[in-house]
Order: C-alpha cells, then sequence, then structure tokens
C-alpha cells in the first residue's frame, strides 16, 4: 500500500490510497490478513500516521473499500 498523488483522498488532501503486488525494498510497516501480507515502504508512513487505516471487500461493488479513523491525542494541561 502507497500513497498517490493523485485524487481528492479522504485522508491527505491531493492523494490517495494505492496498492501494487511487488517485493519490498525498505519495510516500515507489515501485517499478514488470511495469507496476504500487506506492506507498506519506510518512506510512506507518513501517510498512515495518526490513523488507524481499514480495509474492507464491498460485495456489491466487488471492491477494496478503504476506511481511515483518525486517533484521538489527549493534551493534559
Amino acid at each position: 500500500m502507497f500513497p498517490r498523488y493523485a485524487g481528492l483522498g479522504q485522508q491527505h488532501k491531493g492523494y490517495s490510497l494505492a496498492f501494487s503486488a511487488e517485493i519490498p525494498e525498505d519495510i516500515g510497516f507489515t501485517k499478514e490478513i488470511d495469507g496476504i501480507t500487506f506492506f507498506i515502504e519506510e518512506n510512506d508512513v507518513w501517510f498512515f500516521e495518526n490513523t488507524e487505516t481499514y480495509l474492507s471487500v464491498n460485495d456489491l461493488i466487488d471492491e477494496l473499500q478503504v476506511t481511515f479513523k483518525e486517533e484521538i491525542t489527549t493534551a493534559i494541561n
């Protein structure tokens, strides 16, 4: 998964989330789900900071659906 400079973007304006099937060079994050390994290159980690990224399949259109949930940080005075 990587940020692509295009589109409106839900989390970062001007960027959208893209996918590519390739061998990673410098892994910043990796997670295996149902036998599929997802990874983010170290230089793309900024796109995912302070958010939770959720991938699901939209069965109505048979496509991946991506949603972001912004992490809440609490400031203590």
